[in-house]
């Protein structure tokens, strides 16, 4: 008898089952037309409660940054060290949800200062690794300029830029230019490059930026004689944008969260930096890959690591920094900081923006593709699903099992719905009636097409809120050309009436090929995509 493999089994399974509940809508409609409208019913209605769900909380989460972007973060972490200023910010304003704030983290000061956890804020410092391949020097020099905004001692900030030899001469010439730059601007300033063709790596960022990390860490720690827990350290791509208030804000939850070494701290990814000059179809897509962050931020107990984000040296040290071996080495990073730590990790939302590029390439037709290419790279996350099933039965003993239940059914159910809901929702739903004539007469039939009529009719206000929070959050057209502004203007709301079209050729097909590809035992090269940027016009 043919043995399969446990590993090899998991991975069958996120292509099994959207294969699996595609086809059989089809076949079953033939036969059984009754059990596929039933199901179809169910999963719309989940949708339609899950559309809901994110509604409530992209608003939530708007309103917490529109809260935050007003917060004096710099007067915020001199609460860490004197909780007296607290009380004096309150008695000084009348903003509600200003003090509201304010009581709510005065205990966490409080028992921060009481706890045998507690760091001054003068120890934290940041080491910041920019991972750059084939870039511009003006994106990257964009980039720093960012972080050398910072509402931050910039003394405190120490850069790393990770190069690769495949692309060895911009990146010396880069390296040489920008460390003449900035060196004296920030507390140091590091270049590194990393080779090609070491075994057992995978080409993409997480073997670079770990290449640069392992290679300069214990330098830093050398030179600059720093406990690993004092030092806080994000990951960037090339085109990442830091909010001024961003290094500040990281600081303070740092200091104020319990077991802080068990924890990364997200911010929010926001595609902005050149919205308006991308076609509308990618716009789409740079909105709703916005809008899913901040619902996810809005809900923490399911936030996971995404792109930029941070942790704590000691942590990394822990972890041996992040995965080499892994195009998505973000979410992946969640993982491997979940088993190495028991079960004992999460993920802290900070709701303060870092800005990055929308896909832009030279023509139409290359940024429509570039776009595909990365949301595909993006839903080869699906290979964290055998990973993590492998990992649960190793660590089903020193994990509680209703634990590792949530966490591996959301992992699961993410990916399930990633694939399966934009076609489901638009072009299965009517399937039963016109494969089954007979079904169409019936009484079933003609209930199931009045009740998801209402389902949809309701959801619209979903993409009501999406236009609306889109219109307040993002940069302003350029004014430059009076019709193309208008053009502009007019077409932010048109795009978001393309949005089922939109989910399904950027949503459900890239996820479905990543499926398929782990399916067939077919591996996904990391495909950079490239930054080509016109006019930036983040805020």
């Amino acid at each position: 008898m043919l043995k399969v493999s446990h590993q090899r089994l998991y991975e069958l399974l996120p292509g099994a089952m959207t294969w699996g509940t595609l086809l059989l809508s089809i076949v079953l409609s033939f036969f059984i037309p009754e059990v596929v409208a039933i199901f179809l019913i169910l999963y719309t209605a989940l949708w339609f409660f899950r559309s809901l769900e994110f509604s409530y909380f992209l608003i939530k989460t708007y309103f917490i940054n529109r809260l935050y972007l007003q917060i004096d973060w710099t007067r915020a972490l001199a609460y860490i060290n004197n909780v007296a200023l607290i009380d004096e910010d309150i008695g000084h304003t009348t903003h509600k949800a200003f003090q509201k704030w304010l009581r709510s983290i005065k205990q966490a000061v409080l028992d921060m200062q009481a706890s045998s956890e507690y760091k001054p804020v003068q120890d934290i410092v940041h080491l910041i690794v920019i991972a750059t391949y084939k870039e511009d020097i003006t994106i990257l020099r964009h980039t720093l300029e960012n972080i050398r905004s910072s509402q931050y001692d910039t003394k405190k900030i120490y850069i790393v830029l990770a190069g690769e030899m495949r692309d060895e001469q911009r990146a010396r010439r880069n390296g040489e230019l920008l460390q003449q730059e900035y060196k004296h601007v920030f507390g140091d300033f590091y270049v590194t490059l990393h080779p090609d063709h070491i075994p057992g790596e995978v080409k993409g960022k997480g073997s670079n930026i770990t290449y640069a990390a392992k290679t300069i860490v214990p330098v830093f720690l050398q030179q600059h004689q720093r406990d690993p827990s004092n030092v806080l350290v994000t990951t960037l791509d090339a085109d990442n944008c830091v909010h001024p208030a961003y290094l500040a804000n990281l600081t303070f939850h740092y200091l104020i969260t319990p077991q802080r070494k068990y924890k990364s701290y997200q911010p929010l990814p926001l595609f902005y930096n050149n919205i308006w000059d991308v076609p509308m179809f990618n716009r789409v897509v740079a909105f709703g890959s916005s809008f899913w962050h901040m619902i996810e931020s809005g809900r923490p107990d399911r936030l996971r690591n995404f792109s930029s984000h941070a942790q704590s040296l000691d942590a990394l040290l822990e972890t041996d920094f992040w995965s080499n071996t892994t195009i998505v080495e973000d979410g992946h990073q969640y993982w491997r900081s979940y088993f190495r730590f028991h079960g004992n990790y999460a993920v802290v939302p900070l709701f303060i923006p870092i800005y990055q590029d929308a896909v832009q390439h030279e023509t139409y037709t290359k940024t429509l593709w570039s776009q595909y290419k990365q949301l595909r790279r993006w839903a080869w996350g699906c290979s964290d699903i055998p990973f993590v099933m492998e990992h649960m039965r190793q660590e089903r003993k020193t994990i509680p099992w209703w634990n590792r239940i949530v966490h591996l059914y959301r992992l699961i159910e993410g990916h399930y719905m990633w694939a399966t809901a934009a076609i489901i929702i638009t072009l299965t739903v009517p399937i039963p009636r016109m494969i089954n004539e007979q079904f169409g007469k019936t009484v079933m039939s003609y209930n199931m097409g009045i009740t998801l009529s209402h389902f949809f009719q309701i959801a619209m206000v979903g993409i009501f809120i999406s236009i609306w929070i889109s219109l307040l959050m993002a940069p302003p057209p350029p004014k430059t050309n009076k019709k193309k502004y208008w053009w502009l203007k007019i077409t932010a709301v048109i795009q978001w009436f393309f949005l089922p079209i939109t989910t399904i050729i950027f949503g459900s097909i890239p996820a479905m090929e990543a499926q398929t590809r782990l399916m067939m035992g077919k591996s996904l090269d990391f495909q950079v995509t490239e930054k080509i940027r016109t006019s930036p016009t983040h805020p």
